[in-house]
């Protein structure tokens, strides 16, 4: 499983990197190995206790992001998946990474609009036409 393999330098007995694994969880920077991310939805988390339950930190936050995330409500080990559950999980991240790139392009078009809307208001007072 290539995200417990990305937990190769976890540094915490518990939880372990395989619970981490099954929680979805994966490292995506060995620098900062207390930092893990889903798979699935893209959060991310740290600060890990001994006590913590990945499964259940990650269902308390993944669940209020719109959309949630998927593999927590699927809520099965991935060795009792069916092809379905996964295929559901790929739409999931796809629409998840769509979401992202509109907003980004929306900020990014308003962000022009408005320096397009200001030099044209400059130019006009500098002609006088304002």
């Amino acid at each position: 499983m290539k995200r417990l393999k990305s937990l190769q330098n976890w540094t915490m007995g518990k939880p372990s990197a395989k619970d981490m694994a099954e929680a979805g969880f994966y490292c995506p920077n060995p620098d900062i190995p207390d930092t893990v991310r889903c798979f699935s939805c893209f959060i991310e988390l740290d600060g890990w206790e001994s006590t913590d339950k990945p499964w259940e930190e990650h269902k308390k936050r993944a669940l209020s992001l719109n959309p949630p995330c998927r593999f927590i409500e699927i809520g099965k080990k991935e060795s009792d998946f069916i092809v379905d559950d996964f295929l559901e999980i790929q739409k999931s991240v796809i629409l998840r990474i769509f979401n992202e790139k509109c907003e980004k392009l929306t900020k990014t078009a308003l962000s022009l609009h408005k320096k397009k809307k200001s030099t044209l208001k400059k130019d006009l007072q500098k002609k006088g036409m304002s």
